[in-house]
């Protein structure tokens, strides 16, 4: 039987120039979504998570919500969904019934996030940032720049991210 996760991996090697993905700002071919999709997972690697470590995505439909998805399929994350229509409240208590160790969160859910919870412990809370707003000065990206998505977080931790 063939998994979701090897269709994904065929995909990108049998069509590599084909578009994967696409949203009202740009499309992403598999070529470009593998070489993102290897990236997310090596920054999750570097954020110390594992296989089968919970991720929550908190984010509107668009290229870096799908490929953050298929970063979790694919290195073997779990992907906790957060609803776009929950109260800030709702998605915490489902973070924390859920463990997870990581929040990957759209500008709009960063902001929300950020306001309500201090973030030095518990699970890390990363912005899924957008090239078409540039990043503070004092932010530093993951980018994977054939595609254009970047991965940030704020505030200083132990891996140098700021």
């Amino acid at each position: 039987m063939t998994t979701i996760q090897q269709l994904l991996v065929r995909s990108y090697e049998r069509f590599p120039e084909q578009a994967a993905l696409r949203d009202e700002r740009r499309s992403l071919t598999y070529g470009e979504l593998d070489s993102v999709v290897s990236g997310i997972i090596r920054a999750f690697g570097e954020w110390g998570l594992k296989a089968g470590d919970r991720v929550a995505i908190a984010a509107a439909n668009c290229v870096e919500y799908a490929a953050a998805d298929q970063a979790c399929l694919v290195g073997g994350f779990v992907r906790i969904g957060i609803n776009r229509r929950s109260h800030v409240s709702e998605a915490l208590a489902l973070m924390e019934r859920t463990e997870v160790a990581l929040v990957l969160a759209d500008e709009q859910w960063f902001t929300e996030l950020s306001r309500v919870r201090e973030w030095s412990t518990g699970p890390r809370l990363v912005s899924l940032g957008r090239p078409d707003s540039a990043p503070d000065p004092d932010e530093s990206c993951c980018w994977q720049p054939a595609a254009h998505v970047c991965l940030s977080r704020r505030g200083a931790d132990a891996h140098g991210w700021v």
